[in-house]
């Protein structure tokens, strides 16, 4: 069994991950962070990590947050999945088609968002 009650943060931009990762540790213990999302739907599906959350990008070059929403979707229902993007132009439809799927969406630098989100959570 992998490590359990976590929040799992998903972005290709090193310097989002840090920071998002020291200001959400003010307020969460166990924070795991991943650049390469391959590598985070990877380890989701083999069950090495078990998280209370995930906040993923929408746009990396390996893999789309739609991906690893899909991806993490297709074994775990319940978990709450947000996408945190700099993109606000993203299609409609395809916030709509996952519709269900997906908790909520912030946009970076939103980061009051996250931390209000998170507080909610616990």
């Amino acid at each position: 069994m992998g490590k359990e009650n976590l929040f799992v943060l998903i972005d290709d931009d090193e310097m989002i991950l840090e920071s998002l990762e020291g200001i959400l540790s003010t307020i969460v213990d166990d924070i795991v962070t991943y650049s390469n999302p391959i590598e985070a739907m990877s380890d989701l599906k083999d069950g090495k990590i078990t998280p209370v959350c995930v906040i993923c990008d929408i746009n990396m070059p390996e893999a789309s947050g739609f991906d690893v929403l899909h991806s993490f979707r297709s074994h775990n229902k319940e978990t709450p999945f947000y996408f945190f993007t700099g993109h606000g132009n993203f299609i409609e439809d395809e916030v709509k088609a996952v519709n269900g799927l997906l908790t909520g969406i912030f946009h970076k630098p939103s980061i009051a968002e996250v931390l209000t989100m998170v507080k909610n959570s616990k």
